[in-house]
């Protein structure tokens, strides 16, 4: 559950409706219903402040230097969700983050140092490292819905989630849980390849527990684990 303070803000990144200015993002802030309902309880100023208002929930697809003659397609955020976003990243982060949450011994959100530790032991240990393709686009809404229903973390995501994007004048609906340009997409990512290699070791080994100590990371679609779990 989100705690107080719930701190929002806006980010250095551009966004769909307002730019890179961090004027123009607060004169676009809007709160629109679903927002108002799937965050209820929490402080939503300054956009409380106002009456509920249209919010145009819809991403802007652009494309961003990736590597030598290729580029990364990524999505420009509603200035509105990205400011919830972040807030709720923050709080899903800090919570995963804490020492007795099993997530915090396979995932470092804020470092890759346990992957690039891990990757220099494989070939000696029997260790696989994966790197996925398209990951993001691989996480489905539908998918995590599944995993986050009954948890006030899926209507958090609800409420701060685009649901169209605009790419070359047409609306397309989105089916994938949020492209990359969203505060939330690197995170619950994370956490959702973690739950499939948390499965994986309990198939393969009957016992749950994955990670560092026993061969197993997860940072973003770098991912490794013991070859048998591969």
């Amino acid at each position: 559950v989100l705690t107080d303070p719930f701190n929002p803000h806006h980010s250095s990144g551009s966004t769909a409706d307002a730019g890179r200015i961090r004027h123009d993002k607060w004169r676009k802030l809007r709160i629109d219903r679903t927002a108002s309902v799937c965050l209820r309880g929490k402080s939503l100023l300054p956009l409380a402040e106002g009456p509920l208002g249209p919010l145009e929930r819809t991403a802007r697809v652009a494309f961003v230097p990736k590597a030598a003659g290729k580029r990364r397609v990524i999505c420009m955020e509603p200035a509105s969700l990205q400011y919830l976003q972040h807030g709720v990243a923050d709080q899903v982060i800090a919570f995963a983050s804490q020492r007795d949450h099993p997530l915090s011994k396979l995932i470092d959100i804020r470092s890759q140092e346990h992957n690039r530790e891990l990757c220099g032991r494989a070939w000696s240990e029997g260790l696989a490292t994966i790197d996925l393709s398209d990951a993001s686009d691989s996480v489905s809404w539908r998918l995590v819905k599944a995993l986050t229903r009954g948890l006030p973390i899926g209507r958090y995501l609800k409420g701060t989630r685009s649901e169209w994007t605009l790419l070359e004048g047409y609306k397309v609906r989105m089916d994938k849980f949020a492209p990359m340009g969203s505060a939330l997409c690197f995170p619950i990512e994370c956490y959702v390849f973690a739950s499939i290699v948390e499965l994986a070791r309990r198939m393969q080994s009957g016992s749950a527990g994955a990670s560092w100590s026993n061969g197993h990371a997860v940072y973003g679609d770098d991912i490794i684990v013991p070859v048998e779990e591969y």
